[in-house]
């Protein structure tokens, strides 16, 4: 099992099928607040295809495309983050997503997590560059590269589709030589 211990309160854990209904559970019970700021596909929603969906990303793992683990905040799931589409042959890049527990917002969690998820994609898979993007009107999201010592490159406009709404994105990008651990 893959467990990284971030303090006594926070640690990862990578996904793993046997996680399905404890994250089924969770996600659900954020479902209203996740579908404001990302795509939220209900039909996707169910033990089964969320079993189906972990599966592939275990085999992205094994592969070094994707690093996806559940938060866990005094030993309960409280969210997801995760580095994915690591490639690129000449600067080697990936994107970080990620999203917490209505409830346990507020407390730094998020912040630690993805300090440690910078830290794995810059340390293990060697990556030259992060990015974060963020809806422009989700400051709590927005903080977080903020507060890391991401910069903001920019804004881009109607990057997604939230609810047959065209939303803009804030994207944030740290470059491995920038990259101080904090």
């Amino acid at each position: 099992m893959f467990k990284i211990q971030i303090d006594k309160e926070v640690h990862l854990e990578l996904v793993h099928t046997y996680h399905t209904e404890e994250f089924l559970l969770l996600s659900n019970k954020n479902k209203n607040h996740i579908k404001r700021w990302m795509l939220w596909d209900d039909e996707r929603q169910n033990s089964k295809e969320l079993k189906r969906i972990i599966e592939i990303t275990l085999e992205k793992y094994a592969k070094g495309k994707i690093v996806n683990t559940f938060i866990f905040y005094n030993n309960k799931m409280v969210g997801q983050v995760g580095i994915f589409a690591i490639e690129g042959r000449l600067l080697k890049k990936a994107e970080i997503s990620y999203w917490l527990d209505e409830s346990h917002q507020g407390r730094g969690i998020m912040r630690r997590a993805v300090k440690k998820i910078v830290d794995i994609g810059f340390k293990y898979y060697a990556l030259d560059k992060i990015t974060i993007r963020c809806d422009i009107d989700n400051h709590r999201s927005s903080n977080i590269p903020l507060k890391l010592g991401f910069n903001l490159d920019g804004v881009l406009r109607h990057d997604i589709s939230i609810n047959g709404k065209k939303r803009d994105l804030n994207i944030y990008s740290i470059l491995v030589d920038e990259w101080v651990e904090k």
